[in-house]
């Protein structure tokens, strides 16, 4: 944060801000494209899983959006859970690591939880995984509350480069 000061006290003012001088920031192209890899699971997740259910796993309509809509659910729980786990590490620990152990702990679960998802041939295992997907996912999330509108103005720009990459 301390090379973004600039960038910061500029937004804060109001005043115009170096956009190039942002964007050459090595730790911004990295979260940008992190945000990016993080939204493309949750867009997968949040918007194919229906499809998926129906047309790979074999589930009825009415199961498979039940299923689905239960994803909204966990995610809310996860979001709410990230940030209260969140707030309590960072008043134990601090700022810097109390976020990082939210978002570290949540992206290994993640990761766990689609290797388990996607290899199973029970469809109820991959359904069980697969909806608690979110719940690690926005986990991660509610971790950069604390960070702002900068992390929102990178989970945009994370998208933007989605958009870019896949067309």
């Amino acid at each position: 944060v301390e090379p973004l000061a600039p960038v910061l006290e500029a937004l804060a003012a109001g005043d115009d801000v170096d956009w190039k001088q942002l964007l050459k920031n090595r730790d911004i192209l990295l979260l940008t494209i992190s945000y990016a890899c993080m939204n493309f699971v949750f867009y997968d997740a949040f918007n194919w899983f229906f499809y998926y259910l129906v047309t790979v796993r074999g589930f009825a309509a009415e199961e498979a959006g039940l299923m689905t809509s239960s994803q909204w659910i966990a995610g809310a729980v996860g979001a709410a859970a990230g940030g209260w786990i969140c707030d309590r590490l960072c008043n134990r620990v601090g700022l810097r690591w109390g976020c990082r152990s939210v978002v570290v702990f949540g992206m290994a679960v993640s990761g766990v939880l689609l290797i388990i998802g996607s290899v199973t041939e029970s469809a109820y295992l991959a359904v069980t995984m697969l909806l608690v997907l979110p719940v690690s996912v926005l986990t991660v999330r509610s971790g950069a509350w604390q960070q702002g509108l900068l992390m929102y103005a990178l989970s945009c720009l994370g998208c933007l480069l989605l958009l870019g990459l896949c067309g």
